[in-house]
């Protein structure tokens, strides 16, 4: 429960920041894992 607090309170932030492109990145890079595209329409 407490990754899932700290990982919507993480997005909201970026969000807020306009820093959420870079959020994604950093977030997939983590995990390891290719970042999928982003689409904001």
């Amino acid at each position: 429960m407490r990754y899932y607090q700290r990982l919507m309170a993480g997005l909201r932030k970026a969000i807020e920041e306009g820093k959420l492109e870079s959020f994604v990145t950093e977030f997939y890079q983590r995990q390891g894992r290719p970042v999928p595209p982003l689409n904001v329409d």
